[in-house]
């Protein structure tokens, strides 16, 4: 991680690949490509259910603790999602990953000076398998 990037430009990145691995793992289920166009929420849903077919492929034996595992992916996910300033959060969040905001006073938050704690808490409890499971994954939808 570039350490003279904003957290929020490094989300931005791992929130469009997580909705991209998302509409090719629907792809290669049968989703014709023009039904995957118009959202981008492909990850909360899709991502758990690719993290569950690749983790023991990517790591070789399944997580010691799978079920916590899979709560904290599934969590995450969640997470990845609503980075993505299109996706409906029922009114409940405004922060996202590229655009400026106005919370329930009206003041003005720029991504860029977001800490985004619940993205990064939980990339760096699960993040390394997380992220070598993804790589799999986009390495096997690819071909």
């Amino acid at each position: 991680m570039r350490e003279d990037l904003p957290k929020c430009e490094h989300l931005h990145l791992l929130q469009m690949a997580c909705e991209k691995l998302g509409k090719a793992y629907r792809c290669r289920g049968g989703t014709p490509p023009s039904a995957l166009r118009t959202s981008h929420a492909y990850v909360a849903k899709v991502l758990p259910q690719i993290v569950a077919e690749y983790a023991a492929w990517a790591t070789k034996r399944p997580p010691v603790h799978r079920s916590r595992w899979m709560s904290s992916v599934r969590q995450l996910a969640g997470e990845i999602e609503v980075l993505a300033p299109s996706v409906e959060r029922e009114g409940s969040r405004e922060d996202n990953c590229e655009y400026p905001w106005r919370n329930g006073t009206g003041a003005v938050h720029a991504p860029c000076d977001e800490a985004f704690g619940g993205v990064i808490g939980l990339l760096a409890d699960i993040g390394p398998i997380f992220h070598k499971v993804l790589r799999v994954a986009a390495t096997d939808l690819a071909q």
